[in-house]
């Protein structure tokens, strides 16, 4: 079964990683994960499945672990999206959109969401990893939710600007009608309505422009 699990240790980051590396305070961290890793799942959350976790005392300090299932031939969002024809590429940035509206849905704020944590497996299916430090209530606020989607976005700005694959007009729009397939109130809130106006802005402030002929 080993080979099956994916077991990830948790390290600060930052400049407190080089002072105290994978050295905790207390095994709580670990812990909420699983709890929120397990109350997605039940929720019908597309998540990696939690299997455990692992907190160990050393000295006056824990070292902590949290093992998942394996997803083999796992690839992020970033990297899938670019494989097959344009309507391939349409149907998996709609399913990421459900994907991220079962977490809020659920009442889950992912504290890193970028496209390198939703995962997509060889059958097309998305999974969001990296719960780590994340928060519940039901309902999720809509600052909240909005600032997912904000944050995504300006991610996917800054892996572009590093010469990462370019998210169109299309793209997004389609990741959009996946997370709110209905026309929600939260399509029309500002914030949303400029994510493109927004990766447009900053795709400039980090990427070279061509010189005018």
């Amino acid at each position: 079964m080993a080979g099956d699990l994916w077991v990830r240790t948790y390290v600060h980051g930052g400049w407190l990683g080089g002072l105290r590396g994978d050295r905790h305070g207390s095994p709580d961290r670990a812990m909420q994960e699983l709890v929120i890793l397990n109350l997605c799942e039940q929720a019908g959350v597309p998540v990696v499945r939690p299997v455990a976790a692992r907190a160990v005392r050393r000295g006056g300090s824990w070292q902590l672990q949290l093992a998942t299932v394996h997803v083999e031939g796992a690839r992020p969002l970033h990297e899938a999206s670019g494989l097959g024809d344009p309507e391939s590429r349409r149907s998996l940035l709609e399913r990421a959109g459900a994907a991220v509206r079962k977490m809020h849905e659920a009442g889950v704020c992912h504290r890193d969401l970028h496209t390198g944590n939703l995962l997509v497996d060889p059958a097309g299916r998305v999974r969001i990893v990296d719960l780590d430090r994340a928060w519940v209530r039901d309902p999720l606020p809509q600052r909240a939710r909005i600032g997912n989607l904000v944050r995504l976005a300006r991610g996917q700005a800054k892996r572009e600007a590093l010469g990462g694959p370019i998210a169109s007009d299309t793209d997004r729009r389609s990741f959009l009608e996946g997370y709110a397939p209905h026309g929600i109130d939260l399509i029309e809130a500002p914030c949303v309505r400029r994510l493109g106006l927004q990766v447009a802005i900053h795709r400039p402030l980090w990427k070279k422009q061509a010189s005018p002929a």
